[in-house]
Parts: C-alpha cells; structure tokens; sequence
C-alpha cells in the first residue's frame, strides 16, 4: 500500500487538509478550561478521580437541563494517547482514536521506514506530527446539537483552504458516524422541542464529498443498553463508570435498537420492549432510577435533600432523553437520497459472534442473551446495514439508501481502522477515486 498510494499520499499532505477524523463515543477528552485537568482522557497520577463525588458531579450531564445546554468541561482533540496510573507507576498506552493510526501512517508517511505495521510511533502523535483535521466534540451530549460543533470544525477547515467552494471529507468511526450523518441531513440544525421532525435538507453535504462511516450502529446496539443499566468501563485499566452516571448522558439512549427490530423483546411473549417507554424503566427500576443508583443521584443533586424529588427529577430526564432519541432514530430512518455531490460510504465487521437479541423478565427485568449475529463484537452487520427487512413489508427494502458503496472488513469493533482490506479500500476512496461532482448552491 505504501508503494501504490505514495505519489497521491505526498500530494493530500502538500495540500490544505481536508479530512476530519470523528471519533465515536468516549473517543474525545473533556477538560476544564480553568485549569486544564483532564476529567475524561486522563487517568495518571493526579488526575481526577472517579471515586471523588464532584468529579462524578462534573462529568455529569445536569439533570433538568435543556438539550443545548453546556456544562463547565470543553471536548479537547479526540484521544491519540492516553496515561494511566497502575499500581503507583504512569503507563502511556494508545487512546481510542487509536483506531485511525493506520490510515494516518499509510496516508502521511508511506514509507516503511516511519510507520509500524499498524500505527505511527506514540511519540509522533503526541506531537500532532501529521496535517490532519481531528473533530473533537462532547460525546455526552445530543448529537443533534454537537453538529453544531462538527459545522464549525468544517468551516474552519473550509477557511484554510482560501477557496469557498472547497469540501472536506469524512471518516467516522461508531456513534461517530450518527453524528456525521444528522450533520449531511440536517446541517446544524438541532431536533425542535415540539416534538416535529426536521425537513430533510442535506444541508451539511454542501460542505462534504465523501464520507466514510465505520462500525456506525445505524441500528442501534445492545451494548448501549447494557451501559444504560450497568455502568461502563471503557478498557479494562480504567475504572467503571456507574449507571447513574451514564444515565445523564444524552448520546447513549441514541444509540439503543429500535423497538420493533426484535433486539429486545419480553421473555414471557417474545413481544418487542418498547424501550422508549419511560414506564418501563420506572417499573423494572432501569437506569437512573434503580434504586441502587440512588446514591449516585445524590451526588448529583446534592441540592435536593428528598429522595423522592431526585427519583422525579431523574424520572422526568429520562423520559426527555427517550423521546428525543426515538425522533432522531425516526429522523434517520427516513427514506432520502443523497445529492450526487455527496458520496457515502459504509464500512461494515461481519465475521465476529456479536450480541443481537435479549430477553427481559417482565417482573424482575433481568436478561438473557437470546442471540448472537455477525457483527464487529459490539454491533451486528444488520445494525450498520440498518437492514430492517425483518419488520418491513414483504418484499420492501430497508428504508435508508445512502450508502453509495459497502465494505466488509474481518475485524473488531475497535480495530477495523487498522485493519489492512480497510486501508486499502480507505485511501483509496480518499486518494485515488473520482471526485463527486460539485455541490450546487442551493445543496441539491
């Protein structure tokens, strides 16, 4: 790959840069500007600690507060490397947005002699060695509201090139790719708070030629669930992040499956669990509101001294976070052709056992797995396919048609990027294919 994408790698390097990297969830550090402490990206010595309850408070989205509201912490660039404290000692280890350093290797430096078989050196990184545009962005929060962060990184990118009529191209891994594509559809426009779906405008692709969307669960992720009602640990060095916690996040009810897709139906019935329904929650006592999490909401709301008024409060954000994420689901489902000016392309793992269906109690809300499916190890092939035959008519295809080709790549979730049949796919999608044609002024 080297040799082949050599001539045009020197030349994407020579020239303004115009591909932005977005990570998925977690994949983005989050500082307090005041300070520079690192509250996520960060687990040296000195750094926050996840025990201390106003790092909880601070990590937290506020409870009750509208979709565009902003906290304290800032997203920094998306985490090339990380450091974490073992036993009394900092060890430096590559962080989540790991996952593109093989394209950056192959796209800056083809020659062997700089690049590893996966990545650039660690030290390369740190020091932003190479002209690429990253996209950090707050995953915790709506991400129809984060594409106003992803405009303005396109804008300014739009601006060093000194030519208006300059597009970007795009390379998303996981939830990553959600945002990317309510961006291409909707531009910087956030969901409305009546409830009313937005028109379909493609107002980001006026902005955008190709984009790549990896591991992106089009169709939702058990996993999410399983964060929702567990907590989450992102690698098995760090710490786990408790329900409560998780809860307050906005992006991860936006990646839950869809109702009527059969990825979680009722033990007893074998009936879908309208996951939507804050009821449910309330009853099985899910998320936010198990009463094991009541400590944590504490934490939260050490302003309110009545425990029944948290569990209101918690209730009540629930219910605005499951009904936002089943509109934008409605709003990305919605069948829509792109404009020949965008091209988007799909990257799909298919070889690896992967959670699709789970059974829930109706009583006691325990469950069990049910299913396994292809898929990368966290989402199934029929997920980023957002194949919904299944549910469809007979004989009626699955609702969206973006996709102008389709990849499958024999790698995990996490080291698809790195994968060598995605490289090469990649760059050459990125170097060598043909253009799209121009964006017309009005972004048809």
């Amino acid at each position: 790959m080297a040799e082949v994408y050599a001539v045009e790698a020197r030349r994407a390097s020579a020239r303004a840069p115009t591909i932005l990297f977005v990570p998925g969830i977690e994949g983005s550090s989050l500082v307090d500007p005041r300070d520079g402490a690192r509250y996520w990206g960060g687990w040296g010595a000195g750094s926050p600690d996840v025990e201390d309850r106003e790092v909880v408070r601070r990590l937290a989205l506020a409870l009750g507060a509208s979709a565009t509201a902003e906290d304290d912490l800032q997203p920094g660039s998306p985490l090339l490397g990380v450091e974490v404290a073992l036993a009394g000692q900092t060890v430096r280890a590559r962080g989540y947005a790991g996952v593109f350093e093989g394209l950056l290797a192959h796209l800056i430096e083809p020659d062997a002699s700089v690049r590893s078989d996966l990545a650039l050196p660690l030290e390369r990184i740190e020091r932003g060695d190479f002209p690429i545009v990253e996209h950090g962005y707050d995953w915790r929060r709506d991400l129809t509201v984060e594409a106003a962060r992803l405009h303005r990184t396109i804008l300014a990118a739009v601006e060093r090139s000194r030519d208006p009529d300059h597009r970007v191209d795009l390379v998303a891994h996981s939830m990553g790719g959600l945002l990317v594509r309510w961006y291409l559809r909707y531009g910087d426009a956030p969901l409305a708070d009546d409830g009313a779906l937005p028109e379909v405008t493609w107002a980001g692709a006026r902005f955008v030629r190709r984009a790549l969307l990896v591991a992106t669960p089009n169709g939702g992720a058990t996993t999410a669930l399983a964060a929702l009602l567990d907590g989450d640990q992102p690698a098995w060095l760090l710490p786990r992040y408790p329900a409560g916690l998780i809860g307050t996040f906005s992006s991860v009810y936006m990646l839950l499956p869809r109702t009527d897709d059969g990825s979680v139906v009722w033990s007893t019935t074998r009936t879908p669990v309208d996951l939507y329904d804050v009821a449910i929650w309330n009853r099985l006592g899910w998320g936010l509101l198990d009463p094991d999490q009541a400590d944590v909401l504490a934490q939260l709301l050490p302003e309110i001294g009545d425990e029944a008024a948290r569990r209101a409060l918690a209730r009540d954000h629930l219910a605005r976070q499951l009904r936002r994420a089943a509109r934008f689901h409605a709003a990305l489902d919605r069948p829509a052709t792109p404009p020949p000016s965008l091209h988007i392309h799909l990257f799909v793992g298919d070889d690896i056992p992967t959670e699709a269906a789970l059974a829930v109690h109706p009583a006691t809300g325990e469950r069990t797995r049910l299913q396994l499916a292809p898929g990368d190890g966290r989402v199934t092939r029929r997920s980023v396919l957002l194949d919904r035959r299944a549910v469809s008519a007979p004989g009626r295809l699955h609702p969206v048609s973006d996709w102008r080709s389709v990849h499958f790549v024999s790698a995990d979730h996490m080291g698809i990027v790195a994968n060598p049949t995605f490289l090469d796919d990649a760059l050459f999608l990125l170097l060598d294919a043909a253009d799209p044609p121009p964006a017309s002024p009005s972004g048809d």
